[in-house]
């Protein structure tokens, strides 16, 4: 769980300036970035990152907006894009959540990720002490 980018992150001419950055950088890793738009609003967004050329497996993140969470948004997304990383060679994805963000972890787990391992270390995270959860997925 990431601290909210607040309602400016999703205005379109803020975002404009943002998104191309962030393509530029993402094309010279070899990564994907898609938006999530809902009624021609940006309510969130999926990066795939870090594609391991070896083993065609990469890091998948993905957040939704506070005011769209609890709509199935993130697990729509997640099977498209899935869909979409299988025609572009990707066989599986790592993912990672914190132990206290539940609804994530129902997420991972729903788009078929299984926990792989439980970080020891643990985080303060907004005065809650946390540890990364690992998933992966195979396509």
């Amino acid at each position: 769980m990431v601290p909210d980018r607040g309602d400016e992150y999703f205005e379109p001419a803020t975002f404009s300036k943002r998104h191309d950055a962030l393509l530029e950088e993402q094309a010279e890793a070899h990564s994907y970035f898609y938006l999530i738009i809902e009624n021609r609003d940006i309510v969130g967004r999926i990066n795939v990152v870090d594609i391991d050329p070896s083993t065609s497996f990469a890091h998948i993140g993905y957040r939704i907006g506070k005011r769209h969470t609890r709509k199935g948004i993130a697990l729509k997304a997640m099977g498209l894009v899935q869909v979409e990383m299988v025609k572009k060679g990707i066989k599986g994805f790592y993912a990672k959540t914190t132990t206290n963000n539940i609804p994530s972890q129902k997420v991972l787990e729903r788009s078929g990720f299984m926990l792989a391992a439980a970080d020891e270390d643990k985080f303060d995270l907004n005065g809650e002490m946390v540890s990364f959860l690992n998933y992966t997925l195979k396509l």
